[in-house]
């Protein structure tokens, strides 16, 4: 008995090594792109305890895009809002995991063999002082993006009661999440998609970091 355990616990550290070895190779190949660092719209990237979420200036033409939040009671048009912060996650670990006292062995099995996602959004103020990574678009790279972010949505309609605060929400997003397509495989897809230099397989917040210093960081 002693020695299966000790075999089948070698056999997950091996399993957890080659996976991050493969994310480290993921986030140094490009994904084909050239876009990124030209244009004179920030768009900041910011990491959370486990993944990295987007977050885009507020600007008149961003909030009119993003209106339906307002409903869902995500203040996107409240005086001193300068960002709005969009990710995507799985369904039950993104709603019930806001930190990692939080976390449970159920809610990360399920994510890890597949689940629905979600996408969260947020209304954010000032973020001087944080620490994030910033990528300089063009309006056509920001517009694209914008799209993209929508494109993800399954559903306007906000599941009740999912938020963090009164002033965040979640959404049903399209795709399924699994270990293989994380939330932070979902950023490096909607960045290549609005045509973003950025890594071509990025499954873990390091591979993010990792695909930003070498394709992106000034």
């Amino acid at each position: 008995m002693k020695k299966t355990l000790i075999i089948g616990f070698g056999s997950i550290v091996s399993t957890l090594l080659i996976y991050a070895f493969v994310a480290i190779i993921g986030a140094i190949i490009p994904n084909g792109e050239t876009g990124g660092g030209k244009g004179d719209i920030d768009v900041h990237l910011v990491s959370g305890p486990i993944h990295y979420d987007v977050l885009l200036p507020a600007t008149p033409q961003t909030r009119q895009s993003f209106a339906f939040l307002e409903q869902a009671g995500v203040p996107i048009n409240l005086s001193g809002v300068e960002w709005i912060l969009v990710g995507w996650g799985a369904k039950g670990f993104y709603i019930e995991t806001k930190e990692f006292s939080d976390m449970k062995a159920s809610t990360v099995a399920q994510a890890v063999i597949g689940d629905d996602a979600v996408m969260h959004f947020a209304a954010v103020g000032n973020i001087d002082g944080i620490e994030t990574e910033r990528l300089r678009l063009t309006s056509v790279e920001f517009d694209t993006l914008v799209s993209q972010l929508l494109g993800s949505l399954q559903s306007y309609d906000a599941i009740p009661n999912a938020g963090y605060t009164t002033s965040d929400a979640f959404f049903p997003a399209k795709g399924h999440f699994n270990i293989f397509r994380t939330c932070n495989v979902w950023l490096a897809h909607v960045l290549k998609e609005s045509g973003i230099r950025f890594g071509a397989w990025t499954p873990i917040p390091l591979s993010v970091s990792l695909s930003y210093s070498m394709f992106q960081a000034e």
